[in-house]
Parts: structure tokens; C-alpha cells; sequence
């Protein structure tokens, strides 16, 4: 018995020293784990012993850190928050340190992994699809919701806040709150977008400031007053006749035995006179309601009783002025008698039958149109509210048009519309001890797939779908039916503009004394270049690693001028053109990328290095550590050194050494592309080394053979690191380890499929995580990585 166990342990390190994310073996769920204690004091006591413990004991505490002193890493160990750093720092090979004796990869590789899988329990039988996130549109979701929904051009989300990013990503729930300012800016963009769907012949009211410095006739600069009898004059042009309300602040310097006073007129005809009895500290309010015509008009206000007297032996000077210290103008208003023109009504607005009531009538206008806009049915009581704030808007003086204004302001600011994350569930999967999972409703799957691949609003073909209860059975075709779509480009915008981080490219400022070139429109055209690059993939069956590979690109003339390649006909468009050999490949070599990872006046290996590790392996470094000096621009002798020797000379500091000894490979080897992506062979007048070793043991020599290792020897990597931030942002919300599982299917699915980005599109789509929801009250999860029960 004691050698079948023992047989069995060695079998088991030995799936654990294979790859980190390698899936369980299903015989592994039909014979009891030995405990994680045995293990533990088996195979992973002395890999810390041989490792570790020279550093990190009780003994020595370097760090401050002593592994004897941690609980056992399991889930609920008070520990796992050392333990999780402990995971970090060896997957990072930053531990042991570069100067220390190192493991063997196996050694490193079975540690890794059963920490991992300790820390990290998970049933890739059963996997947990998480939470379904609540989230509210960002600003360029709403911008292209109300413009899918209503065909408008203009963008009223542009005043909104920024939005901040979360996970890479600006639509992660768990950063998108809603601020006081965000919420009146919702308010405003609602009252646009209804005037420009239902226009009104006679818009609501609303105020025009008329400021003291807009009238003229003042006899004094800075505020408008009147020393003598003369006339101030305003001139505005109100947008629709009707009466408006006047609200002025009047002030006088007192003098005689009267108040100074006032009279209004509009376009020569009086209106009223009044007394402008209050001081210049405690001005007198008046409100005046003038009628005025469409069209240009003058409103005018005139000093009536201007008095002077010269001082005598008794009394002092008098001189009576007259000040206007503000005044506004608030309408129109509707005159008494005088009914509401009607324009004619959207096309979309149907007329009311013979005998309808206004509610009713209301109810059935608005009935089509809230279902698009809440993307999914509406509640009868969500109808009726609707239809009785349009009816009674309409009772208190405002046409049709107004009224339905106002109900569609509603629905703009309606949590409905506002937010995505719809959670109703229609049927659940509950087993014994495994994770409760509840299929999403049609509706929210069908807004999730139209926010992923189209920023915006699913269309009636996907809502008609979701409401017949067939979208689900049909996602493979719609998933290629939205590709296919013109809109689809928002997902290249905003998916590959951010995951790359050239979104903002035109924003760069890179200094111009050293690179004159630089303008807003070469940042264009390397924007543009990176995402049509991108977009190629949905439209063609390549592998993803040829995003790294590619002997070609796209270039316009400017661009193409850049690079110094042939030069296309036309100025503006983009063609596809060949590379030369062994210069650029893929991503890596075009010049948006290589300038976002520049600093203004020269190139970074770091930020390179730190890019590559972060966007394209999934494997970030940590931030460095407080108070680490600025490179030195000379050697000791006061000679320039290029940008790798002082970084040499930067890592010689025992506390950068580790980190460094993982970016500075990486971005050492493209290091023969300028700050601006331009290729060169020198730097500070001395020739580039761009060769290197990286720390998992390849050796580059050139920006293309870093971009094929990249491509082969660390494909895992890369495919992995895809699916998860594919996944990220199809779902708005971080991934957690629980969605392991979920990330080796979309993984292996993509791969038996061509590993292609509509592949990857499809597999996220198919998903567990994308189509489900953890159950409200799920079972806890009794699947432990190394104390699994039969």
C-alpha cells in the first residue's frame, strides 16, 4: 500500500510540474489527494528549504519576511496574502534573486503550480460563471446607444465626465460610479436628444443670460450704468415668440427727493416703468414679462430722472445714477389666450384613433420605443408612468410634442437605459456540493453580445430573437452577423485601442525640438494603422500569434513616407503593404506602439519591457520599488553612454536587479526603433546591442526575433493572456481565479478552431461566464486543489 501512495505522489508532482495551467486529469475525481501537510512536507518544504530559507527564515527575515513563520496556504489561511506574494514574485522569477542559485524550471514549475492550485481552489467540471456585474453605459456606450436608437449625429455624451479604467478597460463596472456632475449632464443630454427626436415649434422654457457687459450704451466700462438719461440696449434673438419673463437687479446712487427710476422697452414700445430704489450692496429685484416676436429683438432700458445738484454751504453734491447690475431673460411663455402651435410629429409617432384618450394614445407611442431603449420588455406599471407623466404634461399647457419630449427624457434617465447587467435568470443547475449556475435571460445575453461587438444597443433582429426565446440557439450566427456589421469597428476602436493603450495616441506629446516631425496627424496615421492591422484578423483566418509575426502592414502616404516603404497613389488611404525583411514584424514594430512606450525626448526598454510582459504575456512586473535614482546620462568619466549601458549600470543596485534582469531583455531588443518608432542602428553615436536573454532562457538578437520567440516559444502565454482580457471585456468586470476554467476552454476551443480572433470572439461568446450567473445563494465550493473527497 505504502508504495502504490507513493507512486501515486510522484504521478501527481509530476502533472504539476508540467504546465501551470494544465487541466485536471479526470482520474484525479476518482481517488483520494493526499492532504495538502503531506505534500507540503513532501515536495514543497524542501523546494524552500533549498530556495528560500537562506533569506527568508526566522533567522534572517531579509524583507522583513519569514516563510517558516507562514500558516499552511490554504484558501481561509490568515497567511494568504504573503503567500499570494510569495506566488507573484517566483512566477516573476524575481525569487530567488538573480544573483542566488536558481531552481531547476521542473522544480520552479511544480512549486508554482501547487501553490497556485492551493491557494486557488477550482472544479474545471463545474465551473463558476461568477457574478453578473451591473454596470452603467460609459461615455462612448451612451454616445452610440442614443445614436443607434435615434439616428442622431451629434454627440451628447460629450461633456460627460471622463470615465475612469479598470482592468485595462473603461467599461469595468467596478470603477464606473455616477457623480452629481454626471447625473445633471444625463439631464441636460436627455433634454437634447429629445429636442432633436420630437422637435417643438415652441421649445420649454428656458433662461438666456443677458450680463451687464453684453448691453450697451453704458457710461462706464466694466458694468452697465447710466450717469444722465440714456439707454441701455440688449439684443437677443429668442427662440421661438411668446412671452418671456425679465428679471432684473437694479441700484441707484440716491440723490433729490425721489428714487431713480426706470422703463422698459421692447423695440421701442413701453412696456412698464419702475423705481431702481435699492443701493449698489443691496440691489432691488424686478420681474418684468415682456412679449416678444420671432426674430431678432431689442429689449431696452432707460434712465428717466437723472438729477445733479452742486454742493452749497448747507448740503453736500447730488447726482442721482442709475445700475444695472444683472438681468436675465426666462421663456417663452405662453400669453393668456394663446394656444400652443403644433409642428408636425416624428414619422415613428403614430396619430391618435377616433375616440382615443391622451393616455392611452401616449401608452401605445410609446410602447414600441421602450423596449429598444431598455432592451428588453417593459413592465406594463413602466408603460403607465410613462404615459401618464406624457398626459399630464400635457394638461398643464404643453403640445403633444413637449408632453412626449418629457416622457422620453424619462426613459433617457431611467435605470433601464442607463444601465446594463439585466440579472432575471430563467433556469438554475443546483447539485450537491456544486456551484448553483443560473442561465441569463435572453434579453441580457443579447445586450451583452451587442455592448461587446458593437458598443451599442442590440438591434431589432437580436431583440426579436431574445423575444421568440430562440437567440441562444442562434449566437454563433449572430456573433458573425455583428462582425460582419459596419459597427463592428467599435470593437477594433475600443477593444484594440485600449488593450494596446493607443486610443490616445493623438494626445502624445513627444518634444518637439527633437522631433519636428511629430504632429496630430502622423499620430493619426499610426493609430489608424494599428487598427486596421487588427481589424484584418476578423476578416481573414489567421493565427493570432501573426499579430506578432506579420511581414506586413497598413500605411497611407504619410506613414509610408515615415517608414521610409514605397509610397501608395493616394494620400489618404490605407494599403496594405509588405515589410522588408527582418526590420518590422507585427505589432511590435509599428510606430504607435513603440511611441506610447517612449518617454517624450528618448525611447524606454523599461516601459517596452514592462508592455510586453503586461499586454502580451499576461505577467506584469511589480512596481518598483520607493526612491530608485533616475538613470545617469554619463559614465564615470563624463562620456555619453547609450540608453543600455546606463541601464547596466542602473540594475548594478542589488534592488533593481530582479526586476530589471525580466523587462530590460525584452526591451533592449527593440531598442533599434526610435522614440517615434523610426528604425536606427545607433544611439548617442554608438552602435545598438539588441541582444539579450530573457529570464525564461531564450536568446534575441533583433526586434524580429524577439516578436517570433513571442510568437512560438511563449505562444501559451500569449493565447492565454488573449482569452483573459477578450474575456475581461466582453464581461466588464476582472476576472477572478474562479474563471480559470472558463479561460482554458475559450483557449482550447479557440485552437481547435485556428486559434483566429473570431475563434477567440466565439468561445468567449459560448462560454460559461458570458451566457450564466453565479445563483444568488450558491453552495460553497468543496473542491480543494490537494484535499479533493470521492
Amino acid at each position: 500500500m505504502r508504495l502504490f501512495a507513493t507512486a501515486l505522489l510522484l504521478a501527481f508532482c509530476a502533472i504539476l510540474g508540467g504546465a501551470a495551467h494544465q487541466t485536471w486529469p479526470d482520474w484525479w475525481w476518482h481517488v483520494r489527494a493526499p492532504s495538502p501537510e503531506v505534500v507540503f512536507n513532501r515536495r514543497i518544504q524542501p523546494f524552500l528549504n533549498r530556495t528560500c530559507y537562506e533569506c527568508h527564515d526566522s533567522g534572517s527575515r531579509k524583507g522583513d519576511f519569514a516563510l517558516d513563520r507562514l500558516s499552511l496556504p490554504v484558501p481561509q489561511s490568515d497567511s494568504r496574502e504573503a503567500w499570494e506574494r510569495v506566488l507573484r514574485h517566483v512566477s516573476n522569477n524575481l525569487m530567488p534573486p538573480a544573483d542566488a542559485t536558481q531552481p531547476a524550471p521542473a522544480e520552479r514549475a511544480e512549486f508554482i503550480t501547487w501553490l497556485d492550485r492551493t491557494l486557488h481552489p477550482v472544479d474545471p467540471r463545474n465551473p463558476d460563471p461568477g457574478r453578473v456585474v451591473i454596470r452603467r453605459l460609459n461615455r462612448e456606450e451612451y454616445k452610440n446607444t442614443v445614436q443607434d436608437l435615434f439616428g442622431i449625429t451629434f454627440n451628447p455624451a460629450e461633456s460627460f465626465p471622463d470615465d475612469d479604467s479598470g482592468h485595462g478597460f473603461d467599461h469595468i463596472a467596478s470603477v464606473l460610479s455616477v457623480s452629481p456632475l454626471l447625473f445633471e449632464r444625463y439631464l441636460t443630454a436627455a433634454e437634447q436628444v429629445a429636442a432633436a427626436v420630437i422637435p417643438d415649434p415652441m421649445p420649454p422654457p428656458r433662461i438666456f443670460v443677458a450680463p451687464p457687459e453684453k448691453w450697451t450704451g453704458s457710461n462706464s466700462e466694466g458694468e452697465a450704468a447710466l450717469f444722465s438719461n440714456t439707454v441701455l440696449t440688449f439684443k437677443i434673438t429668442p427662440p421661438a415668440a411668446g412671452r418671456y419673463r425679465l428679471t432684473v437687479r437694479v441700484a441707484q446712487d440716491a440723490a433729490g427727493n425721489e428714487a431713480a427710476r426706470f422703463s422698459v422697452k421692447v423695440d421701442d414700445k413701453p412696456i412698464t416703468e419702475l423705481a431702481a430704489d435699492g443701493t449698489r450692496r443691496r440691489p432691488r429685484q424686478h420681474k418684468i414679462e415682456v412679449d416678444l416676436p420671432a426674430g431678432p429683438s431689442r429689449i431696452q432700458i432707460a434712465f428717466l430722472n437723472d438729477f445733479y445738484a452742486e454742493p452749497t454751504a448747507t448740503t453736500k453734491q447730488q447726482d442721482r445714477n442709475f445700475y444695472l447690475q444683472d438681468a436675465s431673460l426666462e421663456g417663452p411663455y405662453l400669453v393668456p389666450g394663446q394656444t400652443r402651435p403644433e409642428g408636425p410629429l416624428p414619422s415613428w409617432v403614430a396619430a391618435p384613433k377616433p375616440g382615443e384618450n391622451r393616455f392611452d394614445w401616449y401608452a401605445r407611442v410609446l410602447t414600441p420605443l421602450v423596449p429598444r431603449a431598455y432592451r428588453r420588455p417593459p413592465k406594463p406599471s413602466e408603460i403607465d408612468r410613462l404615459a401618464f407623466l406624457a398626459e399630464r404634461s400635457e394638461k398643464s399647457g404643453d403640445s403633444p410634442a413637449a408632453a412626449l419630449q418629457v416622457a422620453l427624457q424619462a426613459i433617457l434617465t431611467s435605470p433601464g437605459f442607463l444601465f446594463i447587467g439585466e440579472t432575471s435568470a430563467i433556469s438554475s443547475s443546483v447539485s450537491g456540493d456544486k456551484i448553483q449556475r443560473q442561465s441569463l435571460s435572453e434579453h441580457a445575453i443579447a445586450s451583452r453580445l451587442a455592448y461587446f461587438l458593437w458598443n451599442g444597443p442590440p438591434d431589432e433582429r437580436l431583440l426579436q430573437l431574445a423575444d421568440r426565446g430562440e437567440l441562444k440557439s442562434h449566437l454563433a450566427e449572430e456573433t458573425k452577423r455583428l462582425l460582419a456589421d459596419a459597427r463592428s469597428r467599435r470593437f477594433v476602436q475600443n477593444f484594440a485601442g485600449q488593450w494596446l493603450e493607443v486610443r490616445n495616441l493623438p494626445l502624445r506629446t513627444p518634444d518637439p525640438k527633437l522631433y519636428p516631425e511629430w504632429s496630430p496627424a502622423l499620430a493619426a496615421s499610426m493609430k489608424e494603422e494599428i487598427l486596421r492591422f487588427f481589424s484584418d484578423f476578423l476578416t481573414n483566418d489567421r493565427p493570432l500569434t501573426e499579430l506578432l509575426t506579420a511581414d506586413y502592414t497598413f500605411v497611407d502616404a504619410r506613414l509610408a513616407r515615415f517608414y521610409g516603404l514605397p509610397v501608395p497613389a493616394s494620400e489618404t488611404a490605407f494599403v496594405r503593404t509588405q515589410l522588408p525583411a527582418d526590420r518590422r514584424a507585427g505589432l511590435l514594430g509599428q510606430a504607435g506602439i513603440l511611441t506610447v512606450t517612449s518617454y517624450p525626448n528618448r525611447t524606454s526598454p523599461v516601459l517596452r519591457g514592462k508592455f510586453v510582459l503586461d499586454k502580451i504575456l499576461g505577467t506584469p512586473p511589480p512596481p518598483p520599488p520607493p526612491n530608485i535614482p533616475s538613470l545617469a546620462e554619463h559614465a564615470g568619466g563624463g562620456q555619453p553612454q547609450t540608453l543600455r549601458g546606463r541601464l547596466e549600470l542602473h540594475r548594478s543596485n542589488p534592488s533593481c536587479a530582479s526586476c530589471h534582469a525580466l523587462i530590460d531583455p525584452i526591451g533592449f531588443a527593440l531598442e533599434n526603433y526610435d522614440s517615434l518608432g523610426r528604425r536606427r542602428e545607433t544611439d548617442g553615436g554608438q552602435p545598438i546591442d539588441s541582444s539579450g536573454k530573457l529570464v525564461t532562457g531564450e536568446a534575441v538578437n533583433s526586434p524580429v526575433s524577439l516578436s517570433h520567440i513571442l510568437a512560438n516559444a511563449r505562444q501559451d502565454e500569449f493565447n492565454r493572456n488573449f482569452a483573459r482580457t477578450l474575456l475581461t471585456y466582453a464581461l466588464g468586470r476582472g476576472l477572478d481565479y474562479y474563471d480559470r476554467p472558463t479561460v482554458d476552454t475559450i483557449v482550447t476551443t479557440a485552437a481547435n478552431h485556428g486559434s483566429t480572433l473570431p475563434a477567440y470572439i466565439d468561445a468567449v461568446v459560448a462560454s460559461i461566464a458570458f451566457q450564466n450567473q453565479r445563483a444568488d445563494t450558491p453552495a460553497t465550493p468543496q473542491v480543494a486543489a490537494l484535499s479533493r473527497q470521492p
